[in-house]
């Protein structure tokens, strides 16, 4: 919000702003807007009428910055940083500290008249007349010491969120599906962790995928959405047939790690084509289930690259038993959304989640959003709750002799009140995991408890504790080092039974 109570949004779509607090929005465009509109799978006629003001360099807004005149900095993923003055309804500036029209704007600090450029892959701008850092003569806020560890929650805390847990009501609807946040410590050690009922790695056999464990009472099917070009479709790509990159997911049919993907050859098409993108149709059997995709972006530090910027978006494919061999096909990018998740710097990896509830079928898309092209490593799924499959026992033979599964967590009964209202917030969320509301609590209300206990004053040789903690930090995706060298110990014991079996696996390590 600015100084005269105008609130300002950045969007792909140009700059948005409102004055009656979010009631209506008018929207600022970039100079590429009609590219857009006739890029778009079903094409708009431009509104021909004169726009008044300037168009924005780019029409997609990364960040914002108000100075101490009321002046809106402006940064864009491929039009650097624009100075908008809203008295005058028009740029003052074009570019700041120097900087480029065509750089990649991640981030703006604007204090008083002072501005502070972050570029992806430029690094940080200083202001450009360091004089002038400051207008204020207020003394700087007291800021503690980094890095400052999050408080443990309160008892009553605790007493608080167990009641918002109990006061869930509501089973989440077959059909219907939620968001479940991201896991950027994962990386590509998923192995215990996800796929425990489906996983699909994604064009790890390029031009074939590589089912690790598949329950047939699952399914996952991927394809390029429906606007693209005549004869083209979703492309297979391997780009490190052997990595050590801890990014990259682990292969257990090869036995290490290979960077692959599928694509939806949008490189191909100008950016402000909307598509191929990269669809997926999932199917699952009764009960809840974890949905997960992998996104890595490998290359992401390097030009067009850097544009990746993803709108992932669930969506339920309604079933319709009187529908004849003739009718015609679902086109999914008319189908409602569900959910949806950013995906963005994603250079590290990241898990998206969603809870869907079967039997039902989905369609998962990974929409280009204006970037470079679209690509996704994985698709995995894992079964929360409900009734047991045909194949609820089988495992992948790609796992070895043991299975890597989670510690077993102990109930602590000699303990603080505040451990024992930590416990209690975990176990009825688990109770109460099919709840419609359960999944906007769960994961920030597990990781209080998960301090709560962390804080405990039991001796931290306590076996008990340990191995609660590290039974709540395998299920939160949270990993420390010791946790690192378990995955690899388990990956190498769980291989050497079936190089015993068939030697020739060992090739693949040439």
């Amino acid at each position: 919000m600015s100084a005269n109570g105008t609130v300002y949004a950045g969007t792909p779509l140009g700059l948005a702003d409102s004055k009656d607090e979010g009631l209506t929005w008018h929207y600022r465009r970039g100079v590429d807007w009609k590219a857009k509109l006739a890029g778009l799978y079903h094409p708009i006629v431009p509104d021909e009428r004169p726009i008044s003001g300037d168009l924005l360099h780019d029409d997609y807004v990364t960040c914002l910055g108000e100075d101490g005149a009321g002046r809106l900095f402006i940064g864009h993923r491929q039009g650097g940083v624009e100075v908008f003055d809203p008295k005058l309804g028009k740029r003052v500036q074009s570019g700041a500290n120097g900087g480029r029209l065509e750089d990649y704007i991640g981030a703006l600090l604007v204090q008083d008249y002072a501005v502070w450029v972050g570029m992806y892959g430029g690094g940080l701008l200083p202001p450009a007349h360091p004089e002038a850092k400051s207008a204020s003569s207020s003394p700087a806020p007291s800021i503690p010491a980094l890095p400052v560890p999050a408080a443990p929650p309160t008892l009553a805390q605790l007493n608080t969120m167990l009641t918002r847990v109990k006061s869930l009501t509501g089973q989440m609807p077959v059909g219907s599906g939620a968001y479940l946040g991201e896991d950027w410590q994962t990386q590509g050690d998923w192995v215990g962790r996800y796929g425990s009922r489906y996983a699909v790695l994604c064009a790890a056999a390029a031009p074939l995928d590589e089912y690790v464990l598949s329950d047939p009472s699952y399914t996952v099917t991927g394809f390029s959405g429906p606007h693209h070009r005549e004869g083209d479709g979703l492309r297979s790509w391997c780009h490190w047939v052997h990595t050590n990159d801890s990014r990259v997911l682990w292969n257990p049919i090869a036995g290490y790690r290979r960077e692959t993907e599928w694509d939806d050859h949008a490189e191909a098409y100008p950016q402000s084509f909307a598509g191929p993108d990269v669809w997926a149709k999932v199917s699952v059997p009764a009960g809840l289930h974890r949905l997960s995709l992998y996104l890595m972006n490998k290359d992401g530090h390097d030009g067009d690259n850097r544009y990746r910027d993803y709108l992932v978006e669930l969506k339920h494919l309604p079933s319709n038993p009187d529908k004849g061999k003739d009718a015609p096909a679902v086109d999914p990018d008319t189908l409602p959304i569900l959910t949806a998740a950013r995906v963005h710097d994603f250079w590290f990896g990241v898990y998206e989640r969603f809870l869907v509830s079967g039997p039902a079928d989905y369609f998962v898309k990974v929409g280009k959003n204006g970037s470079f092209n679209t690509i996704l490593q994985t698709v995995m799924l894992d079964k929360v709750s409900g009734p047991p499959t045909d194949y609820e026992t089988r495992r992948s033979i790609w796992y070895g002799a043991d299975l890597y599964q989670p510690p077993v967590a102990p109930h602590l009964s000699d303990t603080s009140p505040v451990v024992n209202a930590a416990q209690r917030v975990w176990e009825e969320l688990d109770q109460n995991s099919s709840k419609q509301a359960a999944s906007n609590l769960s994961t920030s209300f597990r990781i209080l408890a998960y301090r709560a206990l962390l804080a405990s004053p039991r001796k931290s040789d306590d076996a008990n504790t340990h191995s609660l903690a590290e039974s709540w930090r395998w299920q939160l995706c949270l990993w420390n080092k010791a946790d690192r060298e378990t995955f690899q110990q388990a990956m190498a014991a769980n291989r050497e039974p079936l190089l015993a079996a068939n030697p020739k696996l060992a090739l693949g390590n040439q």
